[in-house]
């Protein structure tokens, strides 16, 4: 994919995920709304944390997994998608029947401080969103097709459908269980569109030449560590916070969703974009372009994600209220959910080079060492939040940041070794980066305290003022102090390189 195709297909990606963060962020909002950080939310949020676990664990494991096979044995890679549909098909269908039997237990493990009527609830919310399990897997063996012919558009516009559909349950019913159906039905209509002609979707029960036991030998350490640091972890997470107290797996699940809508919008779109790119080089030996492509992912992903961190920590509590405050969502549930926005946001760097690094290693045909490092971080977090759970909130955001540093440093020290390259650190970058950064926090503090906000429209003209004299701030001291990635983006913008 040359250059100035890899921007314009970043684009396109990053607006659909960008649609697709805000209207999920539309439905934590919905629930703001009606149920606040009560029991209620507290309720659907668990059971819904269970069903994602394993409707989304195949998804992580599908594109490293196929991808690589795809492309290099494009001859019988139909064979071998239809021979991995016909599999996930015979196992996801046992499993949901298993969950259905035992969902008051799985309840009470992930949600072992709510009282019996809200464990009641999330046992029938989980009952309700496992019906979209089978599908969910599916369509997660197809996107890798996509995915491996560059083929990012159709698969993200199909994924709006998973959020769009529980907005308007929930806004048409008002309902717990009506966002619970709403979570089926988008499942459903995201499936819909990927099924074309001219793909092999149809599944087969004939493995004989497929390829599975090279699949399933590449899957196996990226299930563990999908399954342990990326999709358990939260549901451990919740389980861990309902014993904090009432709303705070609510105001954990608010203050991690905000979290993450800047590494949906980049770090995990360019992630899915350069994952080809980055085979097709491992696959050429180019070790060099390789080392390239990681050192300019490093210095961007700080780039941008330092000044949010900045930023937001000063911010937190008013971006809160602005995003979240009405309905049943109170002062006091302001004040819950920016107490682990702000232990939660100085993980946000970490969590967008870790993104990066994954994909890395995965495009290396490294899959086990990953999966170890991950797998480390996932039970040093739960350590910790264990530890640090006494401070409440506080301690369980503190957590997060810790370990995910401690797990993106060991990924980085696995790339340096991977590339047979030291990766030099470029001090006086991060220097102007951190600085630069500071000059914009101090900026936001300054308007945030000078401008006392009384309604809604006042509170967003101010966060808006004390953003945006931070980003100038920051833009400026990086010019100032003559960065060498905004330089060199000038010059291409000068060339017409990025139009």
């Amino acid at each position: 994919m040359q250059p100035k195709t890899l921007f314009r297909t970043s684009l396109i990606l990053i607006a659909a995920t960008a649609a697709y963060k805000v209207l999920g962020f539309a439905e934590k909002v919905a629930l703001a709304h009606f149920f606040g950080t009560s029991t209620t939310a507290d309720a659907y949020l668990a059971g819904a944390a269970v069903v994602l676990l394993m409707g989304f664990l195949l998804g992580d494991i599908a594109g490293p997994t196929l991808v690589p096979m795809i492309l290099h044995d494009q001859t019988n890679s139909p064979r071998t998608l239809r021979a991995s549909l016909g599999l996930v098909s015979l196992a996801a269908v046992p499993l949901t029947g298993l969950g259905w039997l035992y969902a008051a237990q799985l309840a009470h493990l992930f949600g072992p401080g709510f009282d019996q009527p809200t464990l009641l609830m999330t046992a029938t919310i989980i009952r309700i969103g496992l019906l979209a399990f089978p599908v969910m897997c599916f369509t997660a063996v197809l996107g890798a097709w996509y995915q491996a012919f560059e083929q990012f558009t159709r698969p993200a516009l199909a994924d709006l459908m998973l959020k769009l559909a529980p907005v308007i349950a929930l806004i048409a019913t008002g309902s717990v269980y009506g966002l619970a159906w709403g979570l089926v039905v988008g499942a459903v209509l995201r499936l819909m569109p990927l099924l074309q002609a001219d793909v092999p979707w149809l599944p087969s029960w004939r493995w004989r030449g497929a390829r599975l036991t090279t699949v399933l030998q590449h899957a196996y350490p990226l299930l563990l560590t999908s399954l342990v640091s990326v999709h358990l972890i939260s549901v451990i997470e919740n389980a861990i916070a309902s014993t904090v107290g009432a709303g705070a797996v609510a105001a954990q699940t608010y203050a991690r969703r905000i979290v993450e809508v800047p590494i949906i919008l980049l770090p995990q779109v360019l992630g899915r974009v350069l994952f080809p790119v980055l085979t097709s080089l491992v696959l050429q030996r180019n070790y060099q372009a390789l080392q390239q492509w990681l050192a300019r992912c490093w210095r961007w992903s700080l780039l941008l994600t330092l000044p949010l961190m900045v930023l937001g920590m000063v911010l937190c509590q008013q971006i809160v209220a602005l995003l979240l405050q009405r309905g049943a969502f109170d002062q006091q549930s302001v004040q819950l959910t920016s107490t682990a926005l702000w232990a939660a946001l100085p993980g946000l760097p970490a969590l967008a080079l870790s993104t990066l690094l994954i994909r890395f290693s995965y495009a290396m045909g490294d899959t086990r060492w990953p999966s170890v490092m991950r797998v480390l971080g996932a039970l040093l977090q739960i350590g910790l939040a264990l530890w640090w759970r006494r401070w409440g909130l506080a301690g369980l955001g503190w957590a997060t940041t810790v370990s995910l540093w401690a797990e993106t440093l060991a990924l980085a020290w696995l790339a340096q070794k991977t590339v047979q390259q030291p990766i030099k650190l470029d001090w006086r970058f991060m220097g102007q980066v951190l600085g630069a950064s500071s000059v914009a926090g101090g900026l936001a503090w300054w308007v945030i305290q000078s401008w006392q906000p009384s309604s809604p429209s006042s509170l967003l003209l101010s966060l808006t003022s004390a953003s945006t004299l931070g980003l100038i701030g920051f833009v400026v001291s990086l010019v100032l102090g003559r960065n060498a990635e905004i330089g060199l983006l000038w010059q291409h913008w000068r060339q017409g390189r990025i139009r």
